[in-house]
């Protein structure tokens, strides 16, 4: 279980960098009004150094840019909206603190605030229920942290906090509450939790650097991190029938296996989740994650 002090330091830095692309302004001075609006525990990178990072700015909105989505359009993960966005209200930086609030929760109790089984009961329940009192779930987290959590989940937006006073709670209590909120003592968990992992081998029947073809054994069945799979981002519920789809297709030795949708909508989770379950059961990996870059003409 993740410690309270990684908590608040992860917290803290999450907040901060929502703080900065809140306020964040174009060459000319102007406000931008940068919404992430994706806020969740999958675009949360962490580094072997520590390093805290909020990425997938893909389905952001910024004052004078078109948006991606049209009016009424609900884009993102159902579990971390805010009220307003259900509601279909216009929505600033507050809806992401909304969102930092649900991953607060996750992080001390692996489990989601509002849990339903489908976008419906999801929105039911976030626009009419409160989440239970986060310290009869861990008891051990300081008051604090939880009345932090508890307001960043406030249902009315102009009740929550903004990112900057939110991660600035955060650095307040790990200085007077938690021991080893830093980068370092992020840094020595993940590389205890998860080794680096030597470099992978040419794939089988594959070109070596020298472009002689090769022929090896595939690797023997070593932490999922040799394909890419650094970890398992999230708690995976709720999508057990895509899941059999994607088996079926699998096993019937498609070609070509495309998941295809709009942003946020869980895709690249959807194809973690899988490729973790093929390597628990299949012993080995035949696949690796690669990183999207831009195409370029052959």
């Amino acid at each position: 279980r993740i410690s309270i002090a990684q908590i608040l330091y992860i917290g803290a830095q999450v907040a901060a960098a929502l703080h900065h692309a809140h306020n964040a302004r174009d060459l000319a001075g102007r406000k931008l009004d940068i919404v992430h609006r994706d806020v969740s525990l999958s675009n949360i990178v962490i580094g072997y150094d520590g390093q805290v990072k909020l990425v997938d700015f893909g389905i952001a909105t910024a004052q004078g840019y078109a948006a991606l989505t049209r009016s009424g359009e609900l884009i993102g993960k159902p579990g971390y909206m805010a009220p307003e966005r259900f509601r279909g209200e216009s929505i600033d930086g507050r809806a992401d603190v909304f969102a930092m609030g649900v991953v607060l929760w996750r992080l001390a109790t692996g489990k989601a605030p509002f849990d339903g089984d489908d976008d419906s009961a999801m929105r039911r329940l976030v626009l009419e229920t409160e989440p239970p009192d986060l310290r009869q779930i861990r008891p051990e987290i300081p008051a604090a942290l939880a009345d932090a959590i508890h307001e960043a989940l406030t249902k009315d937006p102009a009740k929550r906090p903004t990112a900057e006073i939110l991660s600035r709670a955060l650095g307040r209590i790990a200085a007077t509450e938690a021991d080893g909120a830093t980068a370092s003592g992020l840094s020595s968990f993940l590389r205890h939790l998860r080794p680096v992992a030597p470099a992978l081998p040419p794939p089988v029947g594959g070109d070596d650097l020298s472009g002689k073809q090769t022929r090896r054994d595939p690797a023997p069945i070593a932490e999922p991190s040799r394909y890419g799979l650094l970890a398992a981002p999230t708690s995976f519920v709720g999508r057990e029938e895509d899941l059999r789809v994607l088996d079926e297709a699998f096993g019937r030795s498609e070609r070509l296996i495309t998941l295809s949708g709009p942003p946020g909508m869980g895709k690249s989770r959807l194809a973690t989740e899988f490729a973790f379950r093929l390597l628990e059961r299949e012993g080995r990996l035949n696949a690796w994650r690669c990183d999207l870059a831009e195409a370029e003409d052959a």
